[in-house]
């Protein structure tokens, strides 16, 4: 199976916290340049992609955070394309398996250009050494500001050399839409399908 120029690709982030906890985000990205791509070859870019970003919070992460996988999806074309294991990142790497809560997370929205179009990141649960006085810390907001623009940022895929487009896709229309910029509060959010024995 084969990608094409224009398709939007789901990418699903899969990890689990102390073996119980589902905690996923969703991406999209399109396809912006060449004929098509390999659905294996696209699936290592968007893979690369995910782990640019989780690499920069891991650090904030707790070391029973566990990768699972990340699932894809066509949305064009309506067709699974199956999982593939993350590169690299097994384990979150704070140090310690302490969290302030298993739904309390450092949020990111990006905004297209169409309003009421954005997508909403939780990234988490975060260590307890990554909110201090009920804010997120200093230093983990200048790694947000990092995050942010790899999130944002049009990327050449690590093995097919082509470029994708992160964005958001709209259900009801069928629509990609790119992403404009992007913004990420000191205040923590809280993704209430983390707290333990509710589900992803």
């Amino acid at each position: 199976m084969t990608v094409s120029v224009g398709d939007t690709i789901r990418a699903t982030a899969r990890l689990k916290w102390a073996g119980a906890v589902d905690v996923q985000n969703v991406f999209t990205c399109q396809l912006a340049t060449g004929t098509t791509v390999d659905d294996e070859d696209a699936k290592e870019d968007l893979a690369a992609y995910l782990e640019a970003m989780y690499g920069l919070i891991n650090p904030v992460f707790p070391t029973n955070l566990a990768y699972i996988d990340i699932d894809y999806f066509n949305l064009s074309t309506d067709t699974p394309m199956g999982q593939l294991a993350w590169p690299v990142l097994t384990t979150g790497s704070s140090g310690d398996t302490e969290i302030s809560a298993s739904g309390v997370c450092l949020v990111t929205t990006a905004f297209s250009f169409i309003v009421r179009k954005h997508g909403r990141k939780f990234w988490g649960p975060l260590s307890e050494a990554a909110i201090t006085a009920g804010e997120i810390s200093s230093v983990l907001m200048i790694t947000a500001g990092t995050l942010l623009a790899t999130w944002l940022t049009p990327f050449a895929g690590v093995t097919s050399s082509e470029t994708w487009r992160p964005g958001i896709w709209s259900r009801a229309e069928s629509v990609f839409h790119v992403f404009r910029d992007a913004v990420c509060r000191n205040v923590p959010g809280y993704q209430r399908r983390r707290r333990a024995g509710v589900g992803s």
